[in-house]
């Protein structure tokens, strides 16, 4: 066998061995972070762990993860390697501002070797030290669905992030990425539970006509703007005509406001008033039981879901929250 055959299969072995060694740090490095989402029900305390995890088996020096609001038009740094985390929270960027926001913007890595802040991109940070570290790898947090924000690992001197360590990042960001998708999800579903058990605790303590339009007015606004609701509405029963009477919304639509009263039983929330528990449909447009369709399409109404109003185990009204897309409410 010639000198040249064993070097070039010493050379497969030794390239074998250590995408091997990479395979097994990565390994490592997701089971520690999974561990640390699983034992954290703080998103805060879990991407703080993360971080610094990431440090660790990246072997850099910096671990800066940011979230997207609310909105999704900035960046809010939610987690920092290290012991000094003052700015979290503090710390905003909007989208496509800085080499974090164009990470976003563009849903692309980007590598710098050395001096990052030279890069038309970089934007400084105010009371951040570690901004003068030379290099910078940042990588998108995706979720299942969608961008849910950044995370940015960085080294003191020059360096040249490796394959592995790209890859290594990359999985993570996956991770996480996901982690807190399903975190954000879960939180507006409790959010929504939340608002409408309240809903429902409000509508039990109201015993008397005093202030009660003050009142609807006031729950109407809160829910639309707070779960944006593209018209929210309250109808109230009047016991005399058998009718469901428009008490409050925040609507303007002369058209909306100039509907006429519902019988109990009839259209979507006749038939939560006098079933006693909420009902919503996909698309009222296309409900054949749904009584005004036209206005629906006039005003860019989609989904409905009913909610019925007790006091005292009475139903009184119902609470109508209707949305611009098709949209399917939880329980």
């Amino acid at each position: 066998m010639s000198d040249s055959s064993t070097t070039d299969k010493s050379d497969i072995v030794e390239s074998l061995e250590a995408k091997l060694r990479d395979k097994n740090i990565e390994t490592s490095a997701l089971r520690q972070i999974g561990q640390a989402m699983g034992l954290m029900l703080d998103i805060d305390q879990m991407l703080a762990k993360v971080a610094d995890i990431v440090v660790e088996v990246t072997g850099t020096d910096l671990c800066l993860i940011y979230l997207l609001d609310e909105n999704g038009k900035e960046l809010v740094l939610r987690a920092k390697s290290g012991e000094r985390a003052d700015i979290v929270g503090k710390l905003k960027l909007k989208v496509g501002e800085g080499v974090t926001g164009w990470v976003a913007k563009e849903r692309k890595h980007v590598m710098l070797d050395r001096e990052a802040w030279r890069d038309k991109r970089f934007k400084p940070v105010p009371n951040l030290r570690e901004d003068t570290y030379h290099s910078m790898l940042s990588v998108p947090l995706h979720g299942k669905n969608d961008l849910v924000g950044v995370i940015n690992v960085r080294t003191n001197p020059p360096h040249t992030y490796t394959e592995t360590q790209v890859n290594l990042l990359d999985s993570i960001a996956q991770m996480v990425g996901g982690a807190v998708e399903n975190f954000l999800q879960y939180q507006r579903m409790a959010k929504s539970a939340a608002h409408f058990t309240a809903l429902s605790t409000v509508s039990r303590t109201v015993t008397s006509d005093m202030f009660l339009e003050e009142i609807l007015q006031f729950l109407v606004d809160v829910t639309a703007q707070s779960m944006n609701f593209k018209i929210c509405s309250v109808m109230l029963v009047d016991e005399e005509k058998g009718e469901l009477v428009i008490k409050a919304t925040q609507s303007r639509s002369r058209a909306y406001l100039k509907k006429p009263n519902l019988k109990i039983g009839e259209s979507v929330s006749g038939r939560a008033v006098l079933e006693g528990k909420p009902i919503s449909v996909i698309d009222v447009r296309k409900t054949p039981a749904y009584r005004y369709p036209d206005i629906a399409k006039k005003e860019g109404l989609c989904s409905l879901i009913a909610v019925p109003l007790m006091v005292k185990g009475k139903v009184i009204g119902v609470l109508n929250c209707y949305t611009s897309k098709p949209h399917v409410f939880t329980s």
